[in-house]
């Protein structure tokens, strides 16, 4: 066909035109009709309109269309990534300028927004910039950069599900490694206020309760010939061990914002090799998170076997 066909419709059906469809072009004004639309009419639809300022007037070439065939014919070797815009190789997996993976299809079109519609330019803090903060943090960015963002206006709280399920994990997995040590030492501690109380509750069949309600009534029943000192002692340990979780869950984002921020100013500063270091001291430690969650959970037991 020697006319462009896209987005256009016949104007006796109304429907959309397709490349593998049979079509006629008047031969007056040039108007595309369906070879059938055509013969039914046996003329042009805009027979009447011929020759008056009505007639039919091919659409002009789409500019997004044009737009893109001169893109690819310009960088014929090249694309460009889907986060940054850089022009790259057309086989590269990972953006020399950013480090955004890419995943294929056409240039300049990302299937993930990785700073959360924050701009990459913009300054979270002490100089560093949305696209740096995103290089260190690495897993998860879409969540932690546009929180990171919102905590320009001097709010401190947010909540962290993983923060509160697994304080002292989490924060060995950020290679937070100070904070998870500080937190898993505390969490064992608190654990241990509430060990004599489990040990208590064993020797009385309660962990054979099939349901809640079962279970509350067999601890109701042997209350009284359990210790003073060993049921406020597991209170206070229950008591801190949600406070634990709860504080680190609220202020978890904060202190991982300003570990981020402190760490890519340090870098920034030392590294010869920024990208390698983003990656050795950003991202997660998926071994310190399981040594994290293995120590919170069975450090207190080995404990007492010794006391």
């Amino acid at each position: 066909m020697s006319q462009p066909i896209e987005k256009q419709k016949c104007p006796v059906c109304h429907a959309y035109f397709f490349e593998d469809e049979d079509i006629v072009y008047c031969p007056d004004c040039g108007a595309p009709h369906h070879r059938d639309c055509y013969q039914h009419l046996d003329h042009c639809a805009y027979q009447d309109a011929h020759g008056t300022a009505d007639q039919y007037v091919p659409p002009a070439p789409s500019e997004e269309k044009t737009s893109f065939h001169e893109n690819n014919a310009a960088s014929s070797a090249d694309r460009l990534c889907s986060v940054c815009g850089e022009s790259m190789p057309q086989d590269a997996k990972i953006c020399p300028h950013c480090g955004a993976p890419q995943f294929g299809g056409f240039a300049g079109i990302s299937p993930f927004d990785f700073l959360g519609g924050v701009p990459a330019d913009m300054d979270l803090g002490d100089g560093v910039t949305a696209d740096e903060a995103k290089n260190f943090v690495a897993s998860n960015t879409r969540r932690y950069i546009p929180k990171f963002a919102t905590m320009m206006t001097g709010r401190r709280l947010s909540w962290n599900w993983l923060a509160f399920f697994f304080p002292s994990a989490w924060l060995l997995a950020r290679k937070m490694y100070k904070s998870g040590i500080v937190i898993a030492a505390l969490s064992i501690v608190f654990n241990l206020f509430t060990f004599p109380l489990s040990q208590a509750l064993l020797q009385y069949d309660v962990s054979e309760a099939k349901n809640y309600t079962e279970l509350s009534q067999k601890i109701l029943e042997h209350l009284p010939q359990i210790s003073t000192v060993v049921l406020v002692a597991g209170l206070i340990g229950s008591f801190l061990q949600i406070a634990l979780r709860i504080g680190t869950a609220l202020l978890g984002d904060w202190t991982y914002r300003n570990y981020t921020l402190s760490s890519v100013n340090r870098l920034k500063k030392e590294s010869d090799d920024l990208t390698d270091d983003f990656q050795r001291y950003g991202g997660i430690n998926l071994i310190a998170m399981v040594l994290g969650i293995v120590a919170e959970r069975y450090l207190p037991t080995f404990i007492t076997l010794f006391l």
